[in-house]
């Protein structure tokens, strides 16, 4: 009986390395894809390759993807690596030929081209990027609240500029190369309170070393929908999208010089906003495209045209299909758009005159993928970025029950990245978990009921909505008959949150009540009898705790205090937690009796960083977010004073924050939702149609 034992535990003992090995591989999957760690991600996959050499195909694509990540780090090891596995890996087929297609595009400056001529080449570029631009000689990033300029090959890597609260949405880069305008929802010199939402619409320019920072816009009563879209040909203006009081869209030009603003087109109400618009290189003409969705392409998207004096505008594309704007050529000759018009997304030209369209389309590229920001050389090179990833996820991670810690890598609730759950919350017996999705463009939403033990799921229609982000919030009634679900709203021109009851057993929706158009969180008391509204006006820097009685509808304030964010009632009901917002823009997390009393300080936040906080279930904690750099982090601090301490990191590579921390009651789970962003960089070149030879 010993050769046949010793034969079995051979090979459980190879099984189980196996297994260890896909495992290991995994985690680096995790640090690469979800954490953004590229030089952790390369410790754990060479692990796998010299741990594990025996699994020949485990360690040939443990390699490559060592090797990919080096590419994305700019490193020249990556060669190295892929002329290991070509070398000693001949057996592994798909391996050797993914690396040798590495090798010969990096010989070849990681240039391809197709039979037409066209040539196009990815740029690496930092995995926790969230946006990147180019003008061919230096490449511009946006990461952990930083905006970085390098060489177009990474090297040379500086920081422009550091948003204290990750506040910067979006960036262009100065004809002549030599600044940066950005715009940001907080204030550089300190930050607005508030969950990331607006206080002031702020406009600034920076040098590309870092030097020259200036404020050039700013206006309280306007807000940037989509923030500064371009720079004119002269560098003298700039050109950004705003929302208006009266809650319609418009375009408009800025003066670099002196701040001053001029509407070149008021857009109308609603939920489309400029997703793109450029310049024409002689500065004549602004080229946009209208829609809701950066991420995909909506069917009600077109082409449109106006002049910059106001006197002439149309349409340059306006087809049934998703057709959106992207960059005029170098020469103003053309325009580029994408187009699902074939089936998938593909890059298309038109000849442009005088603002109008000349002759069909011409095909440049299919499969071009979700393309966002572009750039356009003068040597006629575009640059575009495309998000492989996008849109709010829900993350699960293990927790330590008794210290609360984080103990594993954030895994997304659906076992993939996309733009799809917005939203989540467990169910007070713990046998239920509540997600918002995003079903389309069009604002329609769905919460879905997942039973953790079958994995049985339940879907039910929401009232259509306009959320973003942080906007969504779910929770349970206290017997777990309904969820309350806080959701946007346009009326009257108007943004307004409203809450509503689902029906956990029918789905049945109904309205409870207009929350206005504050910053609102809502949480039901205890006994399930109220709603608790926290409330915080962000530009009169107040907020206010409100009691609502559901069976009454009556409001019962109970507390209200100026300087301050974001309150939250313990869970005995018997103290209140705040954020105070002192001068400079620090936050100064506080504590007092809900019948009177002075705030205790806990502990403090630098300027912009922090973010949802929440008590513990049996009150002993206050746990929180800081919102980084470099990543955001879970915290939490004793109610009853105390060091602060960390419970653990969270995704770096999110745009638009992190936030929603929500511990399972068993204590062994979380759940966070983050909006995360995966991007990568191209450039296109030789694609205008060639000269017709002279006869």
């Amino acid at each position: 009986m010993k050769p046949k034992f010793l034969f079995l535990a051979l090979t459980l003992t190879i099984a189980f390395a196996a297994e260890t090995g896909a495992e290991l591989f995994q985690k680096a999957v995790v640090q690469e894809r979800a954490a953004g760690n590229l030089e952790e991600a390369i410790k754990l996959y060479q692990r796998v390759a010299k741990e594990f050499v025996s699994d020949r195909a485990l360690a040939a694509k443990a390699l490559v993807q060592a090797a990919r990540c080096y590419e994305k780090l700019g490193q020249g090891k990556a060669i190295k690596l892929y002329e290991e596995v070509t070398r000693d890996f001949a057996d592994q087929r798909d391996s050797v030929a993914m690396a040798r297609e590495r090798l010969a595009a990096m010989a070849g400056g990681a240039k391809t081209k197709n039979e037409s001529g066209l040539v196009t080449r990815q740029i690496a570029i930092s995995p926790a990027a969230t946006e990147a631009q180019s003008d061919g000689r230096h490449l511009f990033q946006k990461y952990h609240g930083n905006l970085v300029v390098s060489g177009l090959d990474g090297r040379g890597e500086r920081v422009a500029f550091t948003s204290p609260g990750w506040n910067i949405p979006s960036f262009s880069v100065s004809p002549d190369g030599k600044q940066i305008a950005f715009e940001t929802f907080s204030d550089p010199r300190g930050p607005v309170p508030g969950n990331g939402l607006p206080e002031k619409a702020i406009v600034c320019v920076v040098g590309i070393d870092g030097s020259g920072f200036r404020e050039v816009y700013r206006k309280r009563t306007v807000a940037l929908n989509q923030p500064v879209r371009d720079w004119s040909p002269d560098g003298s203006r700039l050109l950004a999208s705003v929302v208006e009081p009266d809650g319609s869209n418009s375009l408009i030009s800025i003066s670099v010089t002196d701040g001053s603003a001029r509407t070149l087109k008021n857009l109308g109400p609603g939920p489309q906003y400029p997703l793109t618009a450029k310049f024409s290189p002689d500065g004549k003409y602004v080229a946009y495209t209208l829609g809701t969705n950066p991420a995909s392409l909506g069917p009600s998207e077109n082409v449109s045209v106006l002049s910059v004096d106001g006197k002439y505008e149309g349409k340059l594309v306006e087809h049934p299909s998703g057709d959106r704007f992207l960059n005029w050529s170098a020469d103003g000759r053309y325009i580029l758009f994408l187009s699902d018009s074939a089936g998938t997304p593909s890059i298309y030209l038109l000849a442009v005159t005088d603002g109008k369209p000349q002759g069909q389309p011409l095909l440049v590229k299919r499969n071009a993928g979700p393309m966002q920001i572009t750039s356009m050389t003068k040597d006629g090179t575009l640059f575009y970025s495309v998000w492989t990833d996008w849109g709010s996820e829900v993350f699960t991670v293990d927790m330590d029950p008794v210290r609360g810690a984080i103990t594993s890598e954030p895994q997304p609730l659906s076992g993939r990245f996309g733009p799809r759950r917005e939203f989540a919350a467990w169910s007070p017996d713990g046998r239920r978990l509540a997600y918002i999705s995003r079903q389309d463009n069009a604002g329609r939403t769905a919460v879905t009921i997942r039973t953790l033990d079958s994995g049985l799921e339940r879907e039910f229609a929401l009232p259509e909505s306009y959320n973003q982000g942080p906007d969504y919030q779910l929770s349970w009634a206290p017997d777990g008959s309904a969820l309350y679900a806080v959701l946007r709203r346009l009326e009257s021109r108007q943004d307004v949150f409203e809450v509503y009851s689902v029906s956990t057993s029918t789905g049945a929706v109904k309205r409870i009540a207009g929350l206005g158009n504050k910053v609102v969180l809502v949480t039901p008391s205890q006994d399930g009898r109220a709603l608790l509204i926290s409330v915080t006006d962000v530009a009169a820097r107040r907020c206010a705790l409100i009691r609502y009685d559901l069976a009454s509808g009556q409001e019962t304030e109970l507390l209200s205090q100026p300087e301050a964010i974001i309150p939250s009632l313990s869970p005995d009901g018997t103290k209140v937690a705040a954020a105070l917002v002192a001068p400079d823009g620090h936050f100064t997390v506080s504590m007092k009796p809900i019948e009177g009393g002075d705030w205790k300080a806990l502990t403090t936040f630098p300027a912009g960083t922090h973010g949802s906080m929440e008590w513990t279930a049996d009150g002993a904690y206050l746990r929180m977010l800081r919102l980084g750099p470099p990543n955001p982090v879970l915290l939490r601090v004793p109610a009853s004073g105390g060091n602060l301490e960390k419970l653990g990191d969270l995704p770096a590579n999110v745009v638009g924050g992190t936030w929603a921390f929500r511990v399972h009651p068993d204590g062994r789970r979380g759940l966070f939702t983050s909006n995360v962003v995966r991007t990568e960089l191209w450039s296109l070149e030789n694609f205008l149609p060639k000269p017709q030879a002279s006869k």
